[in-house]
């Protein structure tokens, strides 16, 4: 991992198809679950057309959900967002930790997937974690800390994308 050039938007690429395989797997995982469950016994309303059973309705706000942060993730990919020189929502970071370069993906919702790309790997973070509260805001050079129970770090941010 040497200079490889950093592509925002080729990342948001992996971590959307990162977060397909995780979504389908779930959605198969819940499905086969629920096989065996009596779709009669768990009607929600009768009178209701859509979603009649606790499994669609489960899946229904699932589906929702994950909706809601692809269509971030994809907003993501068209922003700028170093445009103004400051780390926010949609930055894609990258942080210098003691002598070790990392990279963040900030959105609403991230959930900690780690996606390898050639020139490291990216963490999908978000705006409500410590480590991203500490970087929202920051530019190039400055310093972001951040306390978490394994202890207080400091990460210098290097580049935003």
């Amino acid at each position: 991992m040497g200079n490889e050039k950093v592509d925002k938007g080729l990342v948001v690429k992996e971590v959307l198809r990162a977060m397909q395989y995780g979504i389908n797997d779930s959605i198969s995982h819940y499905k086969n679950h629920a096989e065996g469950m009596d779709d009669g016994a768990e009607r929600l309303d009768p009178d209701d057309q859509a979603p009649t059973t606790k499994m669609e309705h489960d899946l229904s706000c699932y589906g929702s959900n994950i909706a809601v942060r692809l269509n971030v993730l994809k907003e993501a990919r068209r922003t700028n967002t170093a445009s103004n020189g400051e780390v926010a929502k949609g930055s894609l970071v990258e942080a210098i930790l003691g002598s070790e370069k990392r990279y963040y993906l900030i959105f609403p919702g991230g959930n900690g997937i780690s996606v390898p790309m050639s020139f490291g790997e990216v963490t999908v973070i978000s705006p409500e974690t410590p480590i991203a509260k500490s970087l929202m805001g920051k530019k190039v050079h400055e310093k972001a800390q951040y306390k978490v129970p394994a202890g207080k770090f400091e990460l210098v941010v290097n580049r935003i994308y």
